[in-house]
């Protein structure tokens, strides 16, 4: 009998499994505690407990229990089976988390339940029935844990009360003390797919797709009376010709697509401003109050010379940039209305005239146009000659001593031969070259002149490169300079073995960084005479 109780409970166990697909508001116990017989202690018991229960409503679960006594005489090694009971119970349980007493959700749940069932027990089986208390503490949305205190009613049946003597008939009854925990499995319903189940869910049918709050009614975060689905900016109140989204300037942009949210605009410039009209926002039009052009950050130009009107001195008549904006006919860059010369091409020291000898003196004042470069004038642009001796004050390196031309205006003696030494031109050179120029050439005349007329006197010639590039190739140009000097001053007539050469590369100069007039002062030859 016992065997066949526990086959039943097996099936009936199975056949709730395969049901749980169909609708799922499903749990599982699995618990143990203890069982007192109320007509015979030394019955009492370990009582395991499975079961399976399904929710109906608010207030009721329908479950399915199985219990079996195994007796604590098997354990003291009397001859009796291990399994004294088997009980299945079809229970009503009745719960006080139904909202009426306390929330559906509260995690302490208390309980009642009772019901029909079906025992095996002395040798007998037969209909019996259970009640009792419980309650259920949450742990998780899936995991309880339980514990109840019951009732069960007994069946008729014997027991042998002395060994060897008959049995006697006995109708025992249980109490049955139980601990476990429960497992609920299954999808929650949710007609309406927004996460919260039907039975909590206060606004069924909500759209596809829109934000519930916990109660399963649509979210409006900011209170616009646009839904959170819809509403582009849901954290702040909005309108809803913008979506949702506030428009703190009212100009119809919205705040998060305004460049200027506090300043009135235009759609088309993002919600700023453009006093103008010209297409260009106030912030970064020059001319806020005067149409104009891009190219000119907003300002107009009225005579379209290139040059805006604001730095235009002459804003309705067309002129280069060079001129400010005015006209300019001899293409020097002063306006014709500040050009004392305006059809000669001038400088601006002189107001737009020239000074072709640049001495200092516009040709237009300038008695002596034709100045050697260099000579000091009076003012009159005349060369002043101090000594007397031919040579201008500027060109004459001796300008209170006379001297010949051929000496810069200084005497030629045996006792100023290092005075001349200080007084004879370095030559220059362009970068990377080593080509006499002609004004080199000129300024070596005075060399030659003493070379020729004083055959007692040799030279040295020394050659520099200035400090960029390589090293080496700078050594090789001082060489060519020198060399290309020595092949001009032979051509002079003046014989080769009056002159000795040193190459000295870069030494002219420790500076790292120098000006392009330090730099052409580096690209020389200098010269020593000697006897």
């Amino acid at each position: 009998m016992k065997k066949k109780f526990l086959f039943l409970i097996l099936l009936f166990s199975v056949s709730l499994l395969q049901a749980q697909n169909a609708d799922k508001k499903w749990a599982i116990g699995l618990g143990a505690g203890y069982y007192h017989n109320f007509n015979a202690s030394e019955a009492d018991g370990l009582l395991p407990e499975l079961y399976f229960s399904r929710y109906l409503s608010p207030s009721f679960d329908i479950m399915v229990n199985g219990n079996i006594g195994y007796t604590f005489n098997a354990l003291t090694g009397k001859e009796e089976s291990m399994i004294d009971i088997g009980n299945l119970f079809l229970n009503l349980r009745y719960k006080f988390n139904n909202g009426n007493f306390l929330p559906e959700d509260n995690k302490f749940q208390p309980f009642i339940f009772a019901g029909p069932g079906y025992l095996s027990d002395n040798g007998g089986a037969g209909v019996n029935f259970d009640a009792g208390v419980g309650a259920k503490l949450m742990l998780s949305k899936a995991w309880s844990l339980f514990g109840e205190v019951g009732y069960i009613h007994g069946v008729d049946g014997t027991r042998r009360i002395v060994a060897g003597e008959d049995p006697v008939p006995v109708h025992d009854n249980f109490l049955k003390a139980v601990v476990g925990i429960e497992f609920a499995f299954g999808p929650k319903k949710d007609a309406d797919g927004d996460g919260v189940a039907d039975h909590n869910d206060k606004c069924p049918g909500t759209e596809k797709g829109v934000k519930v709050d916990k109660n399963g009614c649509p979210l409006d975060s900011d209170g616009d009376g646009i839904l959170d689905a819809v509403d582009k900016c849901p954290k702040e109140k909005g309108l809803v010709a913008l979506d949702g989204c506030p428009d703190t300037d009212g100009d119809g942009v919205a705040d998060k697509d305004d460049d200027c949210p506090k300043v009135a605009g235009l759609l088309q410039l993002k919600g700023c401003p453009d006093k103008d009209g010209d297409g260009i926002i106030d912030s970064k039009d020059d001319c806020p109050d005067v149409k104009g052009v891009k190219e000119f950050d907003g300002c107009p130009d009225t005579d379209g010379d290139g040059v805006a009107d604001k730095d235009d001195a002459c804003p309705t008549v067309a002129g280069p940039k060079s001129a400010k904006g005015c006209p300019d006919g001899d293409g020097d860059g002063i306006s014709d209305n500040e050009d004392e010369c305006p059809t000669i091409f001038g400088i601006r020291a002189f107001n737009g005239c020239p000074d072709s000898d640049d001495d200092g003196v516009a040709d237009k004042n300038d008695a002596c146009p034709n100045t050697p470069k260099g000579a000091k004038v009076d003012a009159k642009g005349c060369p002043i000659d101090t000594d007397g001796d031919g040579v201008y004050d500027g060109l004459d390196k001796c300008p209170e001593v006379k001297g010949p031309a051929s000496n810069n205006g200084c005497p030629l003696t045996d006792d100023n031969l290092n005075w001349l030494n200080e007084k004879v031109n370095s030559i220059f050179f362009d970068t990377n070259s080593s080509s006499i120029t002609d004004y080199s050439k000129e300024r070596m005349e005075k060399l030659v002149r003493l070379m020729l007329n004083n055959s007692e006197y040799k030279v040295k010639l020394f050659g520099f490169a200035d400090p960029r590039g390589d090293a080496t190739a700078n050594q090789k140009l001082s060489e060519r300079r020198v060399d290309s000097t020595i092949s001009f001053l032979q051509s002079k007539g003046i014989n080769g073995s009056r002159f000795l050469k040193a190459a000295m590369g870069e030494e002219n100069s420790e500076k790292q960084n120098l000006t392009p007039e330090e730099l052409q002062n580096s690209r020389r030859v200098d010269f020593k005479l000697f006897k």
